[in-house]
């Protein structure tokens, strides 16, 4: 039986939908992009889990009761910290855009020597006064509905959803690199990269390259190997 195409109703958003407009008088002036590391040890990490868990066991009774990851909590107070240092309005929306890797989503998953590319992007949205305002674990449990969504069904749909709209394009840049109230996060805390030995021992120091872009937020392990990033 050949196979066709499907969409399913919210299938294909992060491709379809238009990213916020920045609503700033200094929309159109290019800004002097600053680049800054921030060491987090373990100690620190498991300080934001329990915030999340207080905040949790806070809520209304009757209220299902979360467990969030630590990347989750992670993505949610760096989320928060950028939207606290922008001087934008309240009603200024932002859209998170996550990679996520597609490899053990999908079912089959795909074998552990797949070289292609299995990264599908996941989008979730909230407005300045949310992220300002509201607790952490509101924040975290968008982020966390985000990334459930991300099963096979959905990525199935997502690639049948590019297939039809070959025009890649268009698709390029989903926000702006500059002048934007969005934040992008790439996690590459799970890659051992400070097991690289190529002759010369192992690499002093791991950071992120890649094309500049305001808001991209990327998250690497620490040289220790202790949890830390």
């Amino acid at each position: 039986m050949e196979s066709h195409p499907f969409i399913a109703c919210t299938r294909g958003q992060i491709y379809a939908v238009p990213p916020p407009k920045l609503k700033s008088p200094a929309a159109g002036v290019p800004p002097e992009l600053k680049y800054s590391e921030f060491k987090l040890i373990r100690k620190q990490l498991n300080a934001l889990k329990n915030k999340c868990v207080k905040q949790e066991d806070g809520n209304e009774k009757g209220k299902k009761k979360m467990s969030y990851s630590t990347f989750e909590v992670l993505s949610g107070h760096a989320w928060r910290c950028l939207a606290k240092s922008r001087d934008l309005p309240d009603d200024q929306l932002s859209t998170l855009y996550i990679a996520v890797d597609g490899r053990r989503r999908l079912i089959p998953p795909l074998p552990m020597g797949y070289f292609g590319n299995a990264v599908f992007m996941t989008a979730t949205t909230a407005s300045y006064r949310d992220l300002k305002s509201r607790p952490l674990t509101d924040v975290v449990a968008k982020i966390n509905a985000s990334l459930s969504r991300m099963d096979d069904e959905y990525l199935r749909s997502a690639v049948d959803y590019l297939e039809l709209n070959s025009d890649v394009d268009r698709y390029e840049g989903r926000g702006s690199r500059f002048n934007s109230p969005d934040c992008g996060i790439v996690s590459w805390w799970q890659i051992p990269v400070y097991d690289t030995d190529f002759g010369w021992g192992p690499p002093a120091y791991v950071s992120g390259g890649g094309r500049q872009a305001e808001g991209k937020i990327v998250f690497l392990p620490a040289p220790e190997k202790d949890g830390s990033c």
